[in-house]
C-alpha cells in the first residue's frame, strides 16, 4: 500500500468493499486507504443504518467525479465525500 504524503485531498479514482464496513479507496495519484467507516455508520442514526445491512454497504460506488463514495447513486444521504474519507483514513 502505497500510502499518500500530502493533506491535499485527492479525487477518489475507485472504491471497492473490504468488510462489513471497511472500503479499500485508491486516489488519483494511485495511493491506497483502507477505511473503517464502522464509527461513521453508528454515528449517523437512522440516515446511516442502511449501511449496517451488507448487500446495501457493498453497493458502494465513486461518485461526483471522484468527490465522494455513495450507496444511493448520489440520490440520497448514503454518500460520505473524499475529505471525510482522507480524515478517516488517516486515523
Amino acid at each position: 500500500m502505497k500510502p499518500r504524503m500530502a493533506r491535499h485531498v485527492q479525487k477518489i479514482k475507485a472504491v471497492s468493499v473490504i468488510g462489513p464496513s471497511r472500503l479499500q479507496i485508491v486516489w488519483q495519484d494511485a495511493a491506497t486507504d483502507q477505511v473503517d467507516l464502522s464509527d461513521w455508520i453508528k454515528t449517523g442514526g437512522e440516515t446511516l443504518a442502511p449501511l449496517l445491512d451488507r448487500k446495501m454497504f457493498a453497493k458502494a460506488a465513486v461518485a461526483n467525479h471522484g468527490a465522494a463514495v455513495t450507496w444511493d447513486e448520489g440520490e440520497g444521504d448514503l454518500s460520505i465525500d473524499a475529505h471525510h474519507l482522507s480524515l478517516i483514513g488517516e486515523q
